[in-house]
């Protein structure tokens, strides 16, 4: 689900689903990431959207990020 597209309710559903279902925070962060790439592509200016893109790809592949549990 686009988070666009959630009201102020859907939105508590979705994070209480993922407290409940998601122990490990993965499914979330998955979610947090996707919702990340779908914001660069809203972004109008080629050289920031780059600029996201890169620090997107670097925290994804920062293995303190998340913090080990």
């Amino acid at each position: 689900m686009a988070s666009e597209r959630l009201d102020h309710r859907g939105e508590k559903r979705v994070q209480g689903l993922l407290r409940a279902g998601d122990p490990y925070g993965e499914v979330r962060d998955a979610w947090y990431a996707k919702e990340s790439v779908r914001d660069i592509y809203q972004i109008g200016d080629p050289k920031l959207a780059a600029e996201f893109t890169q620090q997107l790809a670097a925290d994804l592949q920062d293995r303190s990020l998340p913090p080990p549990r």
